[in-house]
């Protein structure tokens, strides 16, 4: 089954007015299990705290609620061998150092569709 990763952005689009096309039905396959999702925890956190203060908190539980109880996520503590993995997935040529500011949250998506690893 493929694995893929959500970040804020996906959250953001998802609980926007504006949904896509593409987020509704990247939500459909994970509710419908063609798709394993996981997501750190943290942007859960987020996206409550940006919904909290648009919408209140009551609004915020809400929509959180309904988000955790009709998707399958798998939740993921951002620990320091997840942030060691992340970092060696980089591929080789864009830095051979720390020095590879503003290059992984992009690739995010590229290298958890083959993290074998999360429980």
């Amino acid at each position: 089954m493929k694995k893929i990763c959500l970040d804020a952005g996906v959250l953001g689009i998802y609980f926007s007015k504006d949904r896509t096309a593409e987020i509704k039905s990247l939500m459909d396959e994970i509710k419908a299990g063609k798709v394993s999702a996981y997501m750190l925890k943290h942007v859960l956190i987020e996206a409550y705290f940006h919904i909290c203060k648009d919408q209140g908190v009551t609004e915020a539980t809400t929509q959180i609620t309904n988000f955790q109880s009709q998707y399958p996520i798998n939740l993921v503590d951002l620990d320091d061998p997840l942030i060691r993995f992340a970092f060696q997935m980089i591929p080789e040529g864009d830095g051979e150092d720390c020095n590879r500011h503003g290059n992984l949250p992009f690739r995010r998506w590229n290298f958890i569709k083959d993290l074998q690893f999360i429980p």
